[in-house]
């Protein structure tokens, strides 16, 4: 037969073993959590590029359209047709600058959960 004692140390052995249990998942839940932070950061900047790009073929396509009926009607001259590809340009820039940015930024490490 078990006796009182060896009863309390069981159960206090228990106790000690579940403190650890929850700290264990308690460090997972808090490695999980970030993991998924950062996930949906870098899901936002993936579509922050994505709405900024589909921005800048329409700017594009508007542009092209506009040259296409400004000569439907009249050619344009030099300092227009220069003005409007400097435009382009610079988008085009911009947007090449913007991804070399995202690019650049350090990955984030995605730690396994302490085990």
């Amino acid at each position: 037969m078990a006796t009182k004692g060896n009863l309390i140390n069981t159960a206090r052995e228990r106790v000690e073993e579940s403190a650890e249990i929850l700290e264990k998942a308690t460090r997972a839940r808090r490695d999980a959590d970030s993991i998924f932070e950062e996930l949906k950061r870098m899901d936002a900047a993936i579509a922050r590029r994505k709405e900024e790009t589909a921005a800048l073929r329409k700017r594009e396509d508007q542009l092209r359209a506009q040259a296409s009926h400004s000569r439907a009607f009249t050619m344009l001259d030099e300092e227009e047709k220069a003005q409007m590809e400097a435009a382009l340009r610079e988008e085009r820039e911009k947007t090449a600058q913007r991804e070399a940015e995202a690019a650049a930024q350090p990955k984030p490490e995605i730690n396994a959960p302490a085990q």
